[in-house]
């Protein structure tokens, strides 16, 4: 029995060593103390309060943050093996992250059927734990419907989760929810309603606790204003999403894009700007791409190309300005995107290009 003790103290001693590192963002550290962990596990047998289990939740998600998606997906199936007949809030708990797993793998398709199968397991519990499972099951699928560009369903979805949110005290969750139900209304056009979601969310996030969303939707602001033609507002917003430097590495997508929309607020005022802000955000695009661009990036490369075109015209380089509307137009066409083609067949009738 003493010797169980001992090895019982030394693996919560790495267990606990695990979690510190996971707050610091050392995965690499998390998956040595747990490996050591395990490897102890295996020479005492079963372990009291479900640490196993647990031990293999923080292993999953340790190796989601190093992208090791394979290791992951194998620990998460331990996971739910070991929880199947056991407790059925972490059994979907672990559920949900498989989800998550394949929606990293671009299989939304798949995704789906699994958060319904939280769903179903949990339709008749109501406690704090089930309902939490079951609104982050309900926002996984939201977010699957909308990359699948079913908004009709990702509405319903974010609407049903909003529903149950409002019952258990998540307010990280509630802000999420609020900015999906948001981005759905603006898609949809609906800018006064996005604005109220983004709005409502902002108050519900923090920069400490979700950094990633915290700018997404102050992006997200930005873009609704400069849409609106509230250049000082757009600028803004684009100014404090770019405020902190974590965003070039956490979310280049979003920090190209909203210097992009940075440059624009400055085309009627300031057009040195546009440059400055348009070579900055394509040099961002371009670094480290070694594949095709994600359309998302791509749209905004060919507003950049765009916006470049404004100041290559004020520079009187027009051969020059022609080049950079000729590409502009290329991915406009190819993404369908009526509204900047439009701005681009303006920008060439005022300046007599066609």
């Amino acid at each position: 029995m003493e010797d169980i003790q001992r090895y019982m103290d030394e693996i919560k001693k790495y267990f606990q060593k695990a979690k510190e590192e996971f707050k610091q963002g050392h995965y690499h550290l998390v998956v040595g103390n747990l490996t050591y962990a395990l490897q102890i596990l295996e020479q005492i047998g079963e372990v009291e309060d479900d640490l196993l289990g647990k031990i293999y939740f923080l292993l999953c998600i340790s190796y989601n943050k190093l992208n090791d998606l394979t290791k992951a997906y194998k620990i998460c199936e331990k996971g739910l093996n070991y929880y199947k007949n056991r407790d059925i809030y972490w059994y979907a708990k672990f559920n949900n992250f498989k989800g998550v797993l394949l929606s990293r793998e671009k299989k939304d398709q798949k995704a789906i059927p699994i958060y319904e199968k939280t769903l179903e397991l949990l339709k008749n519990e109501n406690s704090k734990q089930a309902l939490k499972r079951k609104v982050s099951a309900l926002f996984n699928m939201g977010n699957c419907y909308v990359r699948l560009s079913n908004f009709s369903k990702a509405k319903k979805s974010y609407l049903k989760a909003f529903k149950l949110v409002n019952l258990i005290e998540n307010n990280t969750l509630k802000g999420k929810i609020l900015m999906g139900i948001g981005y759905i209304f603006h898609r949809e056009n609906k800018l006064d309603l996005a604005e109220r979601c983004y709005r409502k969310a902002k108050k519900f996030l923090s920069d400490k606790d979700d950094l990633v969303n915290y700018i997404r939707i102050l992006h997200n602001l930005g873009e609704i204003y400069l849409s609106q033609g509230l250049l000082k507002e757009a600028r803004r917003y684009y100014k404090e999403s770019l405020k902190d430097d974590k965003i070039y590495t956490l979310d280049r997508t979003v920090a190209t894009s909203s210097l992009q929309g940075l440059a624009a607020t400055y085309l009627k005022s300031d057009i040195s700007k546009v440059k400055t802000y348009c070579i900055k955000a394509l040099d961002l695009a371009l670094e480290d791409v070694t594949t095709k661009f994600p359309p998302r990036m791509e749209k905004d490369i060919g507003r950049i190309f765009m916006l470049l075109s404004h100041w290559l015209y004020y520079k009187k380089k027009m051969e020059e300005c022609k080049i950079y509307l000729s590409q502009a137009k290329i991915i406009f066409e190819k993404y369908n995107m009526k509204f900047d083609l439009k701005k681009l067949k303006e920008f060439e009738r005022e300046v007599n290009l066609e």
